[in-house]
């Protein structure tokens, strides 16, 4: 019997983020997330810096910030019948630090090694970090890019004020070829 193989990922940048999405529900219901797609020319600095790039966030958020980040996970969704793993979570500056990014992450586990899929779930670490030190061969694809409403419900993550501006990125991470990794990636950064 072989491996069930993850789906292709969606084609355009509304679907995508339900996609990635799914496993927490539509966020696109009213009181949701209040997003629409930009083009990567078009984000501000230094949110183009810590978006545009084919690098781990993990790796990218701790060389902007000058600290290690740390995983704190906020919900967890398993669909043992596809062998997939959801989870939400928010990234600090260090342990006791600001949120410097929220994320939601949709992992076909048998696309990867199982000591790596077995770290993943035991949530102790941030993902980019497990990758990296596991040396998996892996690509990292950002797909497109999000503004979200200071109003939305997203931005309550990062204190949910007019006082900063919240955008994220789809990407897919490939391991061995194969799209293991399908995510959402969001940061703010202060108004001027």
């Amino acid at each position: 019997m072989s491996k069930p193989q993850p789906a292709a990922p969606a084609d355009n940048p509304y679907d995508a983020l339900r996609d990635v999405c799914d496993a927490f529900g539509d966020p696109f219901l009213p009181g949701g997330w209040k997003v629409e797609p930009v083009q990567a020319v078009d984000l501000p600095q230094p949110i183009q810096l810590l978006l545009v790039h084919n690098s781990h966030m993990t790796s990218v958020l701790e060389e902007h910030y000058g600290t290690p980040v740390v995983l704190h996970v906020r919900d967890v969704v398993l669909r043992p019948e596809r062998n997939e793993y959801h989870r939400e979570i928010t990234l600090t500056a260090g342990p006791d630090g600001p949120t410097v990014e929220f994320g939601v992450v949709r992992i076909a586990l048998s696309a990867l090694p199982a000591s790596v899929a077995a770290e993943i779930v035991e949530q102790k670490r941030p993902l980019g970090e497990i990758l990296i030190r596991h040396d998996v061969l892996r690509r990292v694809e950002p797909r497109f890019y999000y503004r979200f409403a200071a109003d939305s419900a997203i931005a309550a993550y990062f204190g949910g004020d007019e006082s900063c501006e919240v955008f994220g990125r789809v990407a897919r991470i490939m391991c061995s070829d194969l799209p293991a990794i399908r995510m959402l990636e969001a940061v703010a950064a202060p108004r001027r």
